[in-house]
């Protein structure tokens, strides 16, 4: 049997004192990122394993956090899962992945499970929190869970002690009507979507104004879901009305895969006859053909603020709801100026 490697054999081999090589494994602040690489390095050459079982009979918590998504085959929510999983790391947790597949009922299993597995706090984007109203057991489950470590949601949840990082949705849509209104279009349907989730609701609200304040008065919505099948259905019908529209918003980048899909069969070209913008930014618009134009929150800044926050929370220290992240918006071929 090989020999049990001890942070006293990282010591050795860094140079470095106990306290020094104990603090760089557990993430601690404190010491220089330079120091914590190098300790980190020599914990991986020497084939040293953390002990979180012997860490969590010691302690209330380990370094385990747990995140709550709905659905990581969305490329959405994997990058947001992937963004935050590489932060965890750089702060020396580790994010344990919870795939509620749209259930309540999944969802507040999990937050009990969290606690039973000494997770030191909680995260969850999306699923019920969606809902216009957030379901009184996940509320009830979220007060119970933050009053005993610190939770992270991507909406407010009212009487709790969560706290709240959100994804500015009015900040997309003006970005990507803004630019299809500066190349002329003014008939620019919005595909895709369910009128009782809330981040539609709030992109949807934004589109109206928008449109409004920049004396566009007709709105073209098309009620869906937000996969492929839904964007197809949508263009499919929007191009037997005799006024059809120049430009389209897809929900999300799958959603336009539907789209461009339907223009084809038309025979209508993307970027020629009809401009195509999406929302999420991931590889998928990038490897349409077209590349399709897309705006996103920036994900590694989201990733990074809230791991940085729940850490803040972890240790105690003051935070905030934020709100404050930049979109990143990928300009392709899929637009042209109005004909």
């Amino acid at each position: 049997m090989g020999k049990n490697i001890t942070i006293v054999d990282i010591a050795k081999k860094t140079g470095l004192s106990l306290a020094t090589v104990s603090r760089a494994l557990n993430g601690d602040d404190r010491v220089r990122e330079g120091t914590k690489q190098r300790v980190l390095e020599a914990a991986g050459e020497l084939g040293y394993q953390v002990n979180n079982l012997a860490k969590s009979l010691n302690s209330s918590t380990t370094n385990m956090i747990g995140m709550l998504i709905p659905d990581i085959t969305t490329p959405f929510y994997g990058r947001i899962f992937a963004e935050c999983e590489k932060q965890a790391l750089r702060r020396g947790y580790v994010l344990s992945f919870c795939n509620s597949f749209n259930q309540l009922k999944l969802e507040t299993h999990f937050y009990s499970h969290l606690l039973a597995q000494h997770a030191c706090g909680v995260i969850q984007i999306g699923g019920s929190l969606d809902q216009l109203t957030i379901p009184a057991a996940l509320q009830k489950q979220i007060r119970s869970t933050a009053e005993k470590i610190p939770v992270i949601t991507s909406v407010p949840v009212p009487d709790t002690q969560s706290c709240c990082v959100f994804v500015d949705n009015e900040k997309s849509m003006r970005t990507l009507l803004e630019y299809l209104i500066s190349l002329g279009h003014r008939k620019i349907a919005l595909v895709g979507g369910r009128s009782n989730v809330r981040s539609t609701i709030e992109k949807r609200r934004a589109y109206g104004q928008i449109l409004k304040a920049n004396g566009i008065r007709k709105e073209i919505i098309c009620e869906g879901n937000y996969g492929q099948e839904d964007g197809y259905r949508a263009v499919k019908k929007l191009f037997r009305e005799p006024d059809p529209p120049t430009a389209i918003i897809a929900i999300t980048d799958m959603c336009a895969v539907g789209v461009l899909k339907g223009l084809n069969e038309m025979q209508l070209q993307c970027g020629r006859d009809v401009s195509v913008v999406s929302f999420d930014n991931t590889y998928i618009a990038e490897m349409l053909e077209p590349g399709v134009t897309s705006v996103s929150t920036n994900y590694e800044i989201l990733g990074e603020k809230i791991i940085d926050i729940l850490v803040d929370m972890i240790r105690n220290e003051k935070t905030e709801d934020h709100l404050d992240i930049p979109v990143n918006f990928s300009i392709r071929r899929s637009c042209a100026p109005a004909r």
